[in-house]
């Protein structure tokens, strides 16, 4: 564990265990502020796509959120304007269930699990989050976890969002220093 930030465990998510929870967690109306209607979200977590990956956040043996992710191919990255990203960069969602243990770093725990299972696995060095340009604590947690904000953009259904990345040294896995 690193100093000052919780252990947390990402444990398999497994929709016929865990769907109901997703369900309800999505439902809430922190969760729902941000990621929408729980319809798609449901739908990926039922049936996620080639290349992504889901846990449960647990922390002290209960479960406290739902982390995301997956690889974004070529044709994605160029249709979304980002041909200066890798193939195979990787897109994560998370979110914390229980108002009270938001901004207490089991998102940043679990961001850098992920990274690190992501570097075993070899995958390329560029985690991505996407938030609204709003939601302001989401923007600061992540800018502390090393994520840079790198590009605006309009959604249909949020609005104007940032796309954040955060780049690693694949020798040590520690963030790389901001260019800026």
């Amino acid at each position: 564990m690193t100093e000052g930030v919780p252990e947390v465990v990402l444990a398999p998510f497994d929709f016929r265990v865990h769907g109901a929870l997703l369900a309800d967690w999505l439902a809430r109306p922190h969760v729902a502020e941000w990621f929408g209607a729980p319809a798609p979200h449901l739908a990926f977590a039922a049936t996620p796509p080639e290349g992504a990956g889901q846990a449960v956040i647990v922390r002290n043996g209960l479960p406290v959120g739902y982390l995301r992710w997956r690889s974004v191919g070529r044709a994605d990255l160029d249709a979304a304007g980002l041909p200066e990203i890798p193939d195979g960069a990787t897109d994560a969602d998370l979110f914390i269930a229980e108002p009270a243990l938001q901004g207490k770093g089991l998102g940043q725990a679990a961001l850098t699990e992920l990274q690190a299972r992501l570097r075993d696995a070899g995958a390329t060095p560029i985690l991505g989050l996407t938030t609204s340009v709003d939601n302001l604590a989401a923007l600061a947690a992540f800018e502390r976890m090393g994520f840079q904000r790198y590009q605006q953009y309009e959604t249909a259904e949020f609005g104007a969002c940032w796309l954040l990345i955060r780049d690693w040294d694949t020798a040590t896995g520690d963030p790389l220093p901001s260019a800026s």
